[in-house]
C-alpha cells in the first residue's frame, strides 16, 4: 500500500517547485538579501502564492508579515504550515485579489517591503 499524504503540498507544489523550496543555495541567496533590506520595524507583504518567504521574513526579525493568497489551496496549505510552525499569530494570510485590497487588510500599518519569488 501507499502512504496516503492529506498535506497537500503536492496538490500546490509540482515535483520543480518542491525541488526550489529544497534548494540550499536558493534559500541562501533569498536570505542574504532579504537579511539586507529587512529592518526589526519591517511590515512585509508577500504576493507569491504557496511561497515560504514569509516565513523567512518573519525568522529574520520582520515586525509583522502579511501573505496574499489567492487560491484556497494555497491559503488552506500555507495556514496548515504556520500553525505547524505556530505562526499563525505572526503571518497574517489575506483571501482577496490585490486589487481590493485596503489599508484596513493591513491593519492600518504601512507596507515597507514587498517580497515576492
Amino acid at each position: 500500500d501507499r502512504p496516503m499524504c492529506v498535506c497537500q503540498a503536492h496538490l500546490l507544489w509540482n515535483r520543480p517547485r518542491f525541488g526550489e523550496l529544497n534548494d540550499w543555495d536558493r534559500t541562501l541567496c533569498y536570505f542574504q538579501a532579504l537579511k539586507k533590506v529587512l529592518k526589526p520595524n519591517s511590515v512585509c507583504l508577500s504576493i507569491s502564492d504557496g511561497s515560504l518567504l514569509p516565513v523567512l521574513a518573519h525568522h529574520l526579525g520582520a515586525e509583522k508579515v502579511f501573505t496574499l493568497e489567492c487560491s484556497s489551496l494555497s491559503r488552506s496549505l500555507m495556514q496548515k504550515i504556520f500553525m505547524a510552525n505556530h505562526l499563525e499569530d505572526e503571518i497574517t494570510i489575506l483571501e482577496k485579489p490585490p486589487e481590493l485590497l485596503t489599508p484596513s487588510d493591513f491593519e492600518e500599518r504601512q507596507i515597507s517591503l514587498l517580497i515576492a519569488e
